[in-house]
């Protein structure tokens, strides 16, 4: 699927479906750039859940289309996009957006025109305030998510940690918070260096090289994550490490092989690598009905359980499907479960999810939990 395409569901044709059926939800991702394998993951897993939805009738004449735009991670281009959904594509609803800069810049024109905002790739604490009825978070926040990283680094012994950061304000927020989470649990931070987006790493492998660390935080994904470790096991550096669910766990399999073993990953949906719930094995079916060969990813399982949670509410609707419709069955959707996985959209709360899980990569692709 090339970047900027109008992705219809796979293996269909956008003629083929008449514009009347048609329920038109908007994507700004980067399919191009440092985190193009995540915004191709995110919009592959959503496209097999409506593809699906769209073939087994579940929607009644109702079909789904996914018009996804490419914004290579740069929030110019992501107001662009969002502007082009909405005037253009006439979009029902902003869905799967990814990234904190790119979403926060573009969730005041959604709210402007009140069009839902679902499922945003994203943690930042702006995020989860409760403030804003259009949003729904389905993942759990990065506070959430490094909570339960730093228990655990500290719980195993680790004494010098480090952390690698972007040069940017959010990245500076990390800095911070990792700090202060390490002095509450009795750590310093014992090194720190950044790096910008889709630059050089060389300043960041520099500045953790100290041979006393024991463990390093990456605060840094994609490709940018892949060229610092690909530095330091240059240096013969080998820390333990940990990440967050946005660094793109699959990506680093793919481009390190056997060296990103042992990295220690927070996922925020259940893993495909052991399906124990009826969502992930759903999943796992159409993986393989697309391609056989196809590992699966925590990134596109995450997109598939947005686009059921998006099914879900569809179903819920009666008549035509409006922006306001689509706004009143996602507030209905309550405490549920999509396929096993737990949602809760109750009364007021736009946080849906709260579950963290710590996995780590093997030499094969796969994790263990």
């Amino acid at each position: 699927m090339t970047a900027g395409l109008i992705a219809g569901p796979l293996g269909t044709t956008l003629s083929s479906m008449a514009s009347s059926q048609e329920v038109v939800f908007g994507q700004s991702a980067p399919l191009t750039g440092p985190f193009a394998s995540l915004g191709e993951g995110y919009r592959n897993g959503a496209l097999l859940a409506f593809d699906e939805a769209n073939k087994s009738g579940e929607l009644g004449v109702r079909r789904v289309r996914l018009v996804t735009l490419d914004d290579a991670y740069t929030v110019n281009k992501a107001v662009v996009n969002a502007k082009a959904l909405m005037e253009e594509h006439r979009v029902t609803c902003f869905f799967n957006h990814m990234f904190t800069n790119t979403v926060r810049a573009t969730l005041p024109l959604a709210v402007d025109a009140g069009i839902p905002f679902v499922g945003a790739y994203s943690g930042h604490p702006d995020l989860y305030r409760n403030d804003q009825p259009l949003l729904f978070m389905t993942r759990a926040s990065f506070a959430q998510e490094l909570h339960r990283i730093l228990d655990y680094l500290v719980s195993v012994g680790y004494q010098r940690t480090a952390l690698v950061y972007y040069d940017n304000a959010v990245g500076e927020e990390l800095r911070q918070e990792v700090e202060s989470g390490l002095v509450q649990r009795g750590r310093p931070l014992f090194a720190s260096a950044k790096m910008p987006v889709g630059g050089s790493a060389v300043p960041a492998a520099r500045g953790t090289a100290d041979k006393d660390i024991d463990a390093v935080v990456l605060g840094v994904s994609g490709s940018d994550a892949v060229a610092y470790l690909r530095m330091q096991q240059a240096g013969g550096r080998r820390p333990a490490y940990f990440a967050r669910s946005l660094v793109g766990s699959a990506q680093l399999h793919q481009e390190l092989g056997a060296d990103a073993a042992g990295i220690i990953i927070s996922q925020l949906v259940p893993s495909p690598f052991k399906p124990t719930l009826p969502v992930a094995r759903s999943y796992l079916r159409l993986l393989a009905q697309r391609d056989p060969r196809a590992l699966p990813t925590f990134v596109e399982l995450e997109g598939f359980i947005n686009a059921r949670l998006m099914v879900t509410a569809l179903r819920k609707i009666e008549g035509a499907v409006s922006r306001e419709s689509l706004l009143r069955a996602l507030s209905a959707v309550g405490r549920t479960e999509i396929g096993g996985f737990a949602v809760d959209f109750e009364g007021s709360n736009r946080n849906g999810s709260q579950y963290v899980e710590l996995t780590m990569l093997r030499r094969d692709g796969t994790f263990a939990q």
